[in-house]
């Protein structure tokens, strides 16, 4: 139905949907990012997928997009 996998759901919907905007400023960064879409993959396949990344941690904050 995606017509692509988790991973890339739980990416559009973060960046296009502004849904990883936590801090609710209007900014998606990194940090805000990461965590929205590890959570919402291990939920959109009933914990069967754990997506991991690596990044420095002094560039948590970077800005990724605005949300409109």
């Amino acid at each position: 139905d995606w017509k692509h996998g988790a991973f890339t759901k739980a990416l559009i919907e973060a960046l296009e949907q502004g849904k990883a905007d936590y801090s609710n400023d209007g900014v998606v960064n990194l940090r805000e990012l990461d965590m929205y879409v590890a959570d919402r993959v291990e939920e959109l396949t009933g914990d069967q997928q754990h997506p991991t990344t690596q990044k420095p941690s002094t560039i948590s904050r970077f800005p990724i997009v605005l949300v409109k």
